[in-house]
């Protein structure tokens, strides 16, 4: 007995394999034994599916995902097939992405394809072909392929945006964090998703600094994890180790007193009663809900203490009420970019950085303040120098220049 399901049936070779899946064949009558079996292999196979999901990041299959949504959608538009694409077929496609995207855009794309024909049990990717390869070099030397890269944060821009968050010297709870966030940020060199990522429990205070503990990131799905050290700062308005001292113990403080309320209101005794912080949708300003952290709330959030398995960083809203849950990867560029404005920077200033900027920013003042490459690669985790060697470039422009030496 041969079990498939219509896709497989469609894209069968005929001798009981399908392209890119997991098929189990049973021969033989079936009866309690078989069906157990197959109930089996159905789960495993099911497993099987879900650890092929994991293999590739969220982001790196949401883009895959939307690319191949975008050649199928060319292939039906012009009439032809797209699993498997014909070379010409290709080729055309990334003629018609030349008109519009970056280099690097149309290179994910066609790895995009190459990834779709792979999965499908075609591995001769028409990606490989002469005619496409002969394509993608022209279209390279056309449009080019320099990357347009965020503006990197300096010592001195970051000083300025912490200075000028809106009441940072009253404690704001929305700048004490976003200070935090800010210089942690820099100071590790962290992507997004590493940054927004940590637990109260990664982070330990030592008597040099901070030990932080990044468990996973972009070049380490497999959640090896790797230690970085956040040394104590010169000045206590930009130390990074101070700051994020400063945003726990505040973040503490209204988590446990907003508890107290809640005890006192429900009319239970404290020792007993589960503690919750209420956030309602009417305590979200609809304009600033992203920028907050606070994304979709539920009716009510269970008000966790800080402690060690909980996130370091949370969403604020605007009556200084805390939530239990983590920020998004997209709030590091908002609060990047509010703080800019707040320091006074144009709307064309700002439109240059990013959450990214953090990142880029500590690589390139290192280099500019000549620390080595390996000391740069050991605080950013780069696993290629060649990306690393960007940034320290930029940085190193005017440091050793032969120019300045000429007596011009």
């Amino acid at each position: 007995m041969q079990e498939f399901d219509e896709s497989e049936k469609d894209r069968s070779n005929g001798d009981g394999s399908a392209h890119g899946d997991i098929v189990v064949v049973f021969p033989g009558t079936e009866n309690d034994d078989t069906r157990g079996a197959l109930a089996r292999y159905t789960r495993l196979r099911e497993e099987a599916r879900a650890h092929v999901e994991n293999s590739k990041a969220d982001n790196t299959r949401r883009a895959y995902r939307a690319d191949w949504d975008d050649f199928t959608r060319w292939c039906r538009d012009q009439d032809v097939t797209p699993l498997p694409a014909a070379p010409e077929t290709v080729a055309l496609y990334l003629t018609e992405c030349a008109h519009g995207l970056k280099a690097s855009t149309i290179q994910r794309r066609m790895a995009s394809i190459t990834q779709a024909h792979a999965a499908a049990g075609y591995p001769d990717s028409p990606i490989k072909h002469f005619l496409v390869r002969s394509v993608w070099r022209g279209i390279r030397r056309e449009i080019g392929v320099a990357s347009e890269g965020k503006s990197p944060t300096l010592t001195a821009d970051l000083r300025v945006m912490v200075d000028h968050l809106p009441g940072i010297e009253e404690g704001r709870l929305i700048s004490v964090r976003d200070r935090a966030l800010l210089l942690l940020g820099f100071a590790g060199a962290m992507r997004r998703s590493e940054l927004v990522g940590l637990d109260v429990g990664d982070v330990l205070e030592t008597r040099d600094g901070l030990v932080v503990t990044i468990r996973r990131s972009k070049t380490d799905q497999e959640g090896a994890g790797r230690k970085i050290g956040i040394p104590y700062g010169s000045h206590p308005q930009t130390c990074p180790v101070r700051a994020v001292d400063a945003w726990k113990e505040a973040a503490r403080h209204t988590l446990e007193t907003a508890a107290k309320k809640a005890v006192l209101k429900a009319g239970n005794d404290a020792e007993n009663s589960p503690l919750y912080n209420k956030v309602g949708n009417d305590q979200k300003m609809p304009d600033e809900a992203d920028e907050t952290g606070f994304g979709e709330p539920e009716p009510t959030v269970k008000a966790a203490v800080l402690s060690g398995a909980t996130p370091l960083f949370r969403g604020v809203d605007r009556h200084g009420n805390v939530s239990a849950g983590r920020l998004s990867d997209q709030t590091v560029a908002r609060v990047v970019k509010r703080a800019l404005r707040a320091a006074g920077k144009s709307p064309e200033q700002v439109a240059t950085f990013a959450g990214h900027s953090l990142r880029a920013g500590l690589a390139t003042q290192a280099a500019m303040s000549g620390a080595s490459e390996r000391s740069i690669q050991d605080q950013t985790g780069h696993k290629s120098l060649t990306i690393l060697r960007r940034y320290i470039r930029d940085g190193s422009l005017f440091r050793e220049n032969a120019a300045a030496k000429i007596g011009l």
